[in-house]
């Protein structure tokens, strides 16, 4: 009985990575251009004003 729980456990578990990581593919390029654009931001706002 257990043993049976614990594969359905692991059915749900993976079923739930599986989807994750559809959503951390879609994700990710989106999250790389929000960071490149707040890094080219701030090295813009730094450089002026060492400037």
């Amino acid at each position: 009985m257990g043993v049976r729980v614990k594969m359905r456990y692991a059915e749900d578990v993976k079923d739930i990575i599986n989807k994750f990581k559809i959503k951390l593919i879609v994700s990710v390029p989106m999250w790389l251009i929000i960071l490149s654009d707040q890094v080219l931001i701030i090295a813009f706002v730094s450089y002026c004003l060492t400037n």
